[in-house]
């Protein structure tokens, strides 16, 4: 797969031309004129604004993907995050959710031009898998690559119904199950946030919503494991994927031994624009397999045993001291992730960082983590 240079007015059309219905709340079905109307409000207002930078905390995940959208369609870099602190002084700053739904019930006099050109696009945090949070940029061609890639290894199509309860100001809130979901012209159902003490009544939605589509972090399918009883609905999945972080083994039994349905594992790096590659039928089995690394994206392993990767849709660079340190397009990212590659398919067996010796022998923290998920009262 190569990269793809007219995915804006892909989304575009997808969104705004073909007059679906692709998002959804609990309460609320939008459609493609009202979802047009009120993005045109938001260009309308991000375009006023003198500033390149938009800082975005608000809790409506609607009015949230409003402002992503009006700032990939007006050239404006967003920073979404979690809490309203501000970063830059020089940005504009959404974080009241009530001004910013005064935007949308305003008449704006002249229609506002729509940028379709390669601009930078994001601001995120990577998730400190492989050091501190840093906060890297990625443009808008790259990343609607990555969302389009993503879209490919999770065979999204327009029978999805996909579940977002994971935070929209993170990458797979944004990527996983926003962007690559519309690119496949699939249904987008936003709930609040999977958290310890919502879980039963978001999973009540989602089969009011018939949804056939989710992606969680690992640690998620051991909420449903302990806590859902409906085994009926679960069962009832098309596609179940864990993404964030390090899915155990023992996670994956327990859940297929409860349920009788398989998660699979999606191994993403946000540096290098998000999902690489996802577990199917075919390599389930494998231990410590996390799917067939695709022909576009390249692959090293050092003499550590540490994974390096490339991709055509990696980050663009770093903010050092608020401005922006460029990465090369042949730069190798050292994932810090150990493991090998056998026959196109990667597989990981532990972290370089996370490795102790005992008697003279490496072990995995990860192995003994595993080893401890067999026991239910741990």
């Amino acid at each position: 797969m190569t990269i793809k240079k007219n995915l804006k007015k892909k989304l575009f059309k997808i969104l705004f031309l073909k007059k679906k219905k692709l998002i959804e709340t609990e309460n609320k079905t939008f459609t493609s004129k009202q979802i047009f109307n009120d993005f045109l409000n938001i260009v309308y207002y991000l375009k006023k604004s003198k500033f390149k930078i938009i800082e975005l905390s608000i809790k409506d995940k609607y009015l949230f993907f409003l402002v992503l959208l009006g700032g990939l369609f007006s050239n404006k870099l967003i920073y979404p995050k979690k809490n309203p602190l501000i970063f830059f002084r020089k940005s504009l700053k959404i974080f009241d959710e009530k001004k910013l739904s005064k935007v949308l019930n305003r008449k704006i006099l002249t229609k506002p031009k729509f940028s379709f050109n390669n601009s930078s696009f994001l601001i995120l945090e990577t998730t400190g898998t492989t050091s501190k949070k840093k906060l890297i940029t990625l443009n808008s061609l790259e990343y609607l690559n990555a969302c389009y890639h993503s879209k490919e290894i999770f065979n999204y199509n327009n029978s999805n119904k996909i579940l977002h309860c994971l935070p929209i100001y993170y990458n797979a809130g944004l990527n996983n199950t926003l962007f690559a979901g519309l690119l496949g012209e699939s249904k987008i159902i936003f709930t609040e946030n999977f958290n310890n003490f919502n879980f039963i009544k978001i999973f009540k939605i989602a089969k009011k919503k018939k949804i056939n589509s989710i992606q969680l972090m690992p640690n998620m399918f051991l909420n449903l494991y302990f806590g859902l009883k409906d085994i009926n609905f679960i069962k009832s999945l098309r596609s179940i994927i864990s993404t964030g972080s390090y899915l155990y083994p023992e996670i994956q039994k327990k859940f297929y031994d409860l349920f009788g349905k398989k998660i699979f594992s999606c191994y993403g790096i946000t540096e290098l624009g998000g999902a690489i590659s996802v577990q199917n039928n075919m390599n389930y089995n494998q231990e410590n397999c996390v799917g067939k690394i695709p022909k576009n994206i390249k692959v090293k392993i050092n003499k550590k045993k540490e994974i390096l990767l490339n991709t055509p849709f990696k980050m663009s660079g770093y903010f050092f001291n608020r401005k922006v340190k460029k990465l090369k397009k042949n730069t190798f990212f050292n994932s810090g992730d150990l493991g090998f590659l056998k026959k196109d398919h990667l597989y990981i067996t532990g972290r370089s960082k996370e490795i102790v010796i005992r008697g003279g022998e490496n072990i995995s923290l990860k192995f003994i983590e595993n080893t401890a998920l067999k026991f239910d009262e741990i």
